[in-house]
């Protein structure tokens, strides 16, 4: 194989709330690693929440979670990354989320521990679709973080999508210097530790399987996938993504819905 790592986004790209994840996709990924390939998921997930996923396709090996702040082993569980914001920058961030108003939809991610502060359908709608139980804080998470000495993974804004521009724009100027600021959808706004993101992320997987990072291939959909598709040997953009990601992308592929994964493998690892 010239490339011999794929690493995969999750939602937007190999999954859909329609329809999950195609076995079209499920079979390519087992025919390539069956021919000697190496994938991988690099999702904003916490681990817990794309750990089933990894598990009911019968996956092996490390995934990153949390833009690359987590990287641990999908059997074991071990963590080889486990990248934390300093708990009282943490702390001040959250208090900025807080200042956008009492419906401010907060989550912290510590660990295989989630912090949320509100109690509504979105957060039901969350824990359903990431397979996950949160742990519901009241509206001031600050004070949960300060009073639990927590330094989390990551801490996510879930917003309204009119709103979401201007609330990851101010973020960015505010934090963009001690923090990585990011989005992965309509709606999230998303701070992670600096100097940690998706590239990181794919680099660390790539050296741990020791294949050089030409050789690598990378498929994604929306801003948190920046990173890995610039550095990948080669980059992909599903037909649905941003196009922020497809005008960096070297290849575009089908949408999430339409078997984009497996078409990547088609073209990249069998030669079609």
């Amino acid at each position: 194989m010239q490339y011999k790592l794929l690493v995969s986004d999750f939602d937007g790209t190999i999954f859909s709330k329609e329809q999950g994840i195609r076995q079209e996709d499920v079979q390519a990924v087992h025919r390539y690693i069956s021919n000697g390939g190496l994938f991988a998921f690099c999702t904003g997930r916490m681990f817990s929440g794309i750990l089933p996923f990894a598990q009911a396709m019968g996956l092996k090996g490390i995934l990153a979670a949390s833009q690359g702040a987590v990287i641990a082993d999908i059997e074991t569980g071990k963590r080889f990354v486990d990248a934390r914001i300093e708990h009282n920058l943490a702390i001040e961030v959250a208090r900025f989320f807080q200042s956008f108003g009492p419906k401010s939809h907060i989550h912290v991610y510590d660990g295989e521990e989630l912090y949320i502060n509100q109690d509504n359908e979105q957060r039901k709608n969350y824990e359903a679709g990431c397979q996950i139980s949160s742990i519901l804080t009241d509206f001031d998470i600050a004070k949960q973080i300060e009073e639990k000495k927590i330094s989390p993974n990551k801490i996510n804004i879930f917003c309204n999508p009119k709103q979401k521009s201007a609330i990851l724009q101010q973020t960015q100027e505010k934090f963009n210097a001690t923090c990585y600021v990011t989005t992965s959808s309509h709606n999230w706004v998303e701070v992670s530790p600096k100097n940690i993101d998706k590239g990181t992320a794919l680099h660390f997987i790539a050296n741990y399987y020791n294949v050089p990072i030409a050789q690598t291939v990378a498929v994604g959909d929306n801003e948190n996938d920046f990173p890995m598709i610039m550095q990948a040997g080669v980059g992909c953009a599903v037909e649905n993504a941003t196009a922020t990601i497809k005008s960096i992308a070297k290849f575009i592929t089908k949408s999430n819905v339409n078997g984009g994964v497996a078409e990547v493998i088609h073209r990249f690892f069998e030669g079609e």
